[in-house]
C-alpha cells in the first residue's frame, strides 16, 4: 500500500472513531449522565415584593415595580404610578412556575442569534420577601406550532432554554402602557343592581331571585348575562395623562353595586370641549381614561328597550351621547 493510501486510510479512521465518539456521547450512555433543568425558574407570587426590568439594546428606562399594601405603584426615573394590579398578575404567572420546553444551546453559542448578549438582553429582577432575589436575562421570542416561546438564561449559567410565552411584551411595556385602563372589573354573579343615566336613558336593572328586572319588568335575562361578562373586564382605549376634568359637563354615570365590595363601582363619562370623552372609574378615581364614543360607549351604556324580552338588540347603536 502506497503512503498516501495509508495516510488516507488513517484519516478515515479517525474521523469515523470520532464520529462514533460523537453519537456515543450524544446518545449513548454517557448521554444519560447529562442533565438540564427541567424546571427555570419557581417562586411563590405572593412572596413577590418587587419586579424590576432593565431593558437591553434601548433608550426606555429601567422599571421598578413595588407592591405597597393590596396595590402595586410604578417607579422609573421622575415618573411614579400605580400599576394595575391584573398587569402585575399578568406578568408573574409565567414566573410562579417556568418550564423548559427546550434546551437550545449554550450561552458562548447562541446569545447572538437570540439577542441575550450584552447589549440586547432585557433584565428581570425578582425581589423576594425573605430579601432573596431571582434574576432572568430575556432575549428574542420565536413561534412554534404551539405557540409563542422565549428564551432565556439564568445569570451565571451557560444553557440558553426556550420556555412558553413571549416575555417580551412585559420588559418592552413603556412606563404608561403600565398606567391601568380598567373601567370594571368583577364577576358579575356578585352584582345586585345597575344604574344607568345618559340621555334619554335612566333605568336600573336589578337582579331578584336570579331574574334581572329592569326596572319593575321582566328583562331578557341571557342578553343581560351576556353583557354582564363583557361589562366584567372592559377596558379604556387609553390613559388621559395630564386631563383635566375642570368644568367639564358629566354626560353619562353607571352605578354598579357589588355584594362584596364596601362601595359601589361608579363609572363617569365627561365630553370635553373637542368632542372627545374622558372616562373615570371610581375603582382608579386619579387615572382619567380617554374613551372611544364609536366603540366602547355603545358596548358600555345600552337604550332602555335593548334588554326588554324580544326587542332588537341596539348595539353597537350610539346611545345618543
Amino acid at each position: 500500500m502506497s503512503s498516501n493510501a495509508r495516510t488516507k486510510a488513517l484519516v478515515i479512521v479517525v474521523v469515523a472513531l470520532a464520529l462514533l465518539w460523537f453519537i456515543g456521547d450524544r446518545y449513548g450512555m454517557r448521554s444519560k449522565d447529562r442533565t438540564y433543568r427541567e424546571v427555570v425558574l419557581t417562586l411563590d407570587t405572593a412572596e413577590v415584593k418587587a419586579i424590576v426590568i432593565e431593558p437591553g439594546g434601548t433608550l426606555r428606562p429601567d422599571v421598578r415595580v413595588v407592591r405597597e399594601g393590596g396595590l402595586w405603584r410604578l417607579y422609573s426615573k421622575a415618573d411614579t404610578l400605580r400599576v394595575d394590579n391584573k398587569y402585575v398578575l399578568d406578568v408573574l404567572a409565567p414566573l410562579a412556575d417556568m418550564r423548559v420546553k427546550r434546551q437550545v444551546g449554550t450561552m458562548d453559542l447562541v446569545k447572538d442569534r437570540y439577542d441575550l448578549n450584552d447589549t440586547l438582553a432585557d433584565r428581570m429582577i425578582i425581589e423576594l420577601n425573605d430579601g432573596s432575589k431571582q434574576e432572568l436575562l430575556i432575549g428574542k421570542s420565536t413561534f412554534s406550532p404551539k405557540g409563542p416561546w422565549s428564551h432565556v438564561n439564568v445569570p451565571g449559567e451557560r444553557e440558553v432554554f426556550a420556555v412558553d410565552g413571549k416575555l417580551s411584551m412585559v420588559t418592552e411595556m413603556k412606563v404608561e402602557d403600565w398606567r391601568p385602563r380598567t373601567v370594571v372589573i368583577g364577576d358579575p354573579k356578585n352584582w345586585s343592581y345597575l344604574h344607568y343615566r345618559f340621555p334619554g336613558n335612566d333605568y336600573v336593572l336589578q337582579r331578584s331571585n336570579g331574574i334581572w328586572m329592569l326596572d319593575s319588568v321582566l328583562s331578557d335575562t341571557a342578553r343581560v348575562a351576556d353583557y354582564l361578562r363583557s361589562l366584567a373586564r372592559s377596558e379604556a382605549h387609553s390613559a388621559a395623562k395630564g386631563a383635566s376634568l375642570d368644568s367639564l359637563p358629566e354626560v353619562a354615570t353607571l352605578t354598579i353595586t357589588d355584594v362584596t365590595r364596601p362601595a359601589p363601582i361608579v363609572v363617569s363619562i365627561f365630553a370635553t370641549r373637542d368632542a372627545r370623552f374622558l372616562l373615570r372609574s371610581s375603582l382608579n378615581p386619579d387615572n382619567l381614561l380617554w374613551f372611544d364614543a364609536e366603540r366602547e360607549l355603545p358596548r358600555l351604556f345600552r337604550p332602555r328597550g335593548n334588554w326588554l324580552p324580544g326587542a332588537t338588540p341596539t348595539s353597537p347603536l350610539n346611545p345618543g351621547i
